[in-house]
C-alpha cells in the first residue's frame, strides 16, 4: 500500500497558492520518501502565474512519486493550440490569462479567425517544448490502493475502463447527485466548494483558488483521509 497521499485541487495559474503548498507537504509528518503526489488537472487558466505553474509541475513530473492528471482547461488549451477558430471559447474561460502569462500580447485584427490564431500563434512560439509535452502526458485519472483520482469524476454505473475522457473531466451532476458507492473512493475537484466535501463515497477538493486563494491538499493514508 502507498504510506501516504497527497492529492492537490485546482490550482487554476495560482503558482503563489502551489508553491507554499508543496513546502507544507513537504513539511508534513506524513511526507516520505514513498509518499504520493497527485495533481488533480486545471493548473491553467484565470490566475496569472499559468506558465509558472506548468512550468513548476513540469518539473516535477519526471518522479516516481509525482502524477498529473488532465483537467478540462488544459483539454481545452490543447484544442486551442491545434484548431483555434473552432476552440476560441477557451479564451473565455480564462485562457485569455494563460496566453498573457507567457508574454504573449492581444494583436490588433479585427476579424475574429485572424486574431485567434495570431494569439495561438504567439502561445506556441512562447511556450517552451517542455511545456507542451507535460501537457500532452497528462493522465486522465489513478488508481492507488482502493482510491481513484480523476479531475471531475466518473458516470455512475460505468466500469472505468470504459468511462469516457469527456466525463472523467467533465461530469457533475450525474456523478456529484449520486449517493451510492462507487468501484473505487473518488478524490477529485472540478466543481467548486467553499469547503472541502468529504464524503462516503467521493471528496471534492476544489476549493476555487484561484478566486477565494485557498489550494486543498487531501491526505489518503491507510484508508484514512484529512486535509493538510
Amino acid at each position: 500500500m502507498a504510506n501516504c497521499v497527497f492529492a492537490v485541487g485546482d490550482i487554476h495559474g495560482r503558482l503563489d497558492l502551489l508553491e507554499p503548498m508543496l513546502e507544507q507537504i513537504a513539511a508534513s509528518p506524513g511526507f516520505g520518501r514513498d509518499s504520493q503526489l497527485v495533481f488533480l488537472g486545471d493548473y491553467v487558466d484565470r490566475g496569472g502565474q499559468s506558465a509558472g505553474v506548468i512550468d513548476l509541475l513540469a518539473s516535477l513530473d519526471g518522479r516516481d512519486n509525482v502524477h498529473c492528471l488532465t483537467g478540462n482547461h488544459e483539454i481545452a488549451m490543447l484544442n486551442f493550440l491545434s484548431d483555434p477558430v473552432r476552440y476560441s471559447a477557451w479564451l473565455d474561460w480564462g485562457g485569455d490569462a494563460t496566453i498573457l502569462s507567457y508574454g504573449v500580447r492581444a494583436p490588433h485584427d479585427s476579424d475574429h479567425a485572424a486574431f485567434v490564431t495570431a494569439l495561438r500563434d504567439g502561445l506556441a512560439a512562447a511556450m517552451p517544448d517542455h511545456h507542451l509535452r507535460f501537457l500532452r502526458g497528462l493522465k486522465s485519472h489513478l488508481v492507488i490502493d482502493e482510491t481513484l483520482y480523476v479531475h471531475a469524476g466518473i458516470r455512475p454505473g460505468v466500469p472505468l475502463a470504459e468511462q469516457s475522457l469527456k466525463d472523467m473531466t467533465e461530469i457533475r451532476a450525474a456523478f456529484l447527485n449520486h449517493r451510492g458507492p462507487h468501484p473505487y473512493y473518488v478524490v477529485h475537484g472540478h466543481t467548486p466548494v467553499s469547503e472541502p466535501e468529504i464524503l462516503d463515497n467521493r471528496a471534492d477538493i476544489d476549493t476555487g483558488a484561484f478566486a477565494s486563494g485557498r489550494l486543498t491538499c487531501l491526505i489518503v493514508e491507510d484508508g484514512d483521509r484529512r486535509l493538510l
